[in-house]
């Protein structure tokens, strides 16, 4: 038996954001959105433009809620794990959010290095440090 839900179609980062303020006049709307992702009524995709938004918002909204990376990890891959969530490559999606929270370094950086490993690809770069365990192509056209 198959399940209607709710088309919700790409979500932005202001549904997840308005979601966390009480007060807020969007934040019980933001919230059923989200409730219907997590109960498996309702389905939306999230691009990696808009996770890399999260990252960086949600520490400077909420700063006492989301003072550590772990934080902001926790709270989103508590929906990219759903089913309902959906997203190009979502396993690398998650490894790099994980990669991010982990290392401290740039989002753009872990999704790269993400991608590096699930895809068994090189990175050409000039900062190796940023993608250890991938091979560097730097300088193009030599050794790749």
């Amino acid at each position: 038996m198959s399940v209607e839900r709710a088309q919700y179609g790409w979500l932005d980062a202001n549904i997840f954001i308005h979601a966390l303020f009480l007060g807020d006049p969007h934040g019980a709307p933001c919230r059923t959105v989200l409730g219907h992702l997590l109960d498996g009524s309702g389905e939306g995709w999230l691009d990696p433009v808009t996770l890399h938004e999260l990252t960086y918002v949600l520490p400077r909204v909420l700063p006492d809620k989301f003072a550590r990376r772990q934080d902001v990890y926790e709270y989103l891959t508590g929906y990219l794990t759903c089913e309902t969530v959906l997203g190009d490559d979502k396993p690398s999606l998650i490894e790099a959010l994980r990669i991010w929270a982990d290392t401290g370094g740039r989002f753009g950086d872990a999704r790269t290095l993400a991608l590096a490993h699930s895809r068994s690809m090189p990175v050409c770069t000039v900062n190796g440090r940023d993608f250890p365990d991938v091979r560097n192509a730097y300088p193009a056209g030599r050794g790749a």
